[in-house]
């Protein structure tokens, strides 16, 4: 209600969306259509919507997908002192 009422009083230039949550007067361009439609089919995208159907949490999906590759992270204290490394 708040946010609705602001931006009917301030009318900013960068909001596309007059009622908060209605994107129904809003159309995508045909650019925005093809680009929202090459990321969604990406491997990365369908491997996340396999694994949604399936049940298992997208951020464990990314997870075992990415273990493939090697990466070092180091844990610091506030302090800068090296607390543990994981491979």
């Amino acid at each position: 209600m708040l946010e609705t009422k602001f931006i009917a009083e301030l009318n900013p230039e960068y909001n596309i969306l007059r009622l908060v949550g209605n994107r129904i007067s809003h159309k995508l361009s045909p650019d925005t259509r093809a680009r929202i439609s090459a990321a969604k089919s990406t491997v990365e995208a369908r491997a996340l919507v396999s694994a949604a159907r399936k049940g298992v949490h997208p951020s464990r999906a990314l997870i075992s997908q990415m273990s493939t590759s090697t990466k070092i992270v180091h844990v610091y204290n506030s302090d800068f002192i090296l607390l543990n490394t994981y491979r």
